[in-house]
């Protein structure tokens, strides 16, 4: 809707932290889990790598739990693209440490 302007940015720490909330609660099994999957988008789009670590953490719990339910759902396509970030951030985490020294 707001794609290519500011706007599009606005809510991003109101949904960061219903993300959050989401991540801490110990059972999570209330929620669908394409609700989960977008709650845990929003931690991997922080670019923060420790919460992205996190949200790749959650991903392969939900993923397990709904192969583990037999649904007809599968996240290896997400998985995928969860560990490229991840290994994205470190390599860029790794230049940076390296420009410092």
């Amino acid at each position: 809707m707001f794609r290519g302007t500011s706007k599009a940015f606005a809510t991003d720490a109101i949904a960061l932290e219903v993300a959050q909330a989401i991540a801490a609660q110990p059972d999570q099994s209330s929620l669908w889990p394409n609700e989960r999957l977008f709650a845990y988008m929003c931690l991997e789009h922080t670019e923060d790598l420790a919460i992205v670590k996190k949200s790749e953490d959650l991903m392969h719990t939900l993923a397990l739990e709904v192969a583990r339910d037999g649904r007809k759902i599968s996240y290896k396509g997400q998985l995928r693209s969860w560990r490229e970030h991840v290994e994205c951030l470190e390599s860029e985490s790794i230049r940076v440490m390296t420009a410092l020294y």
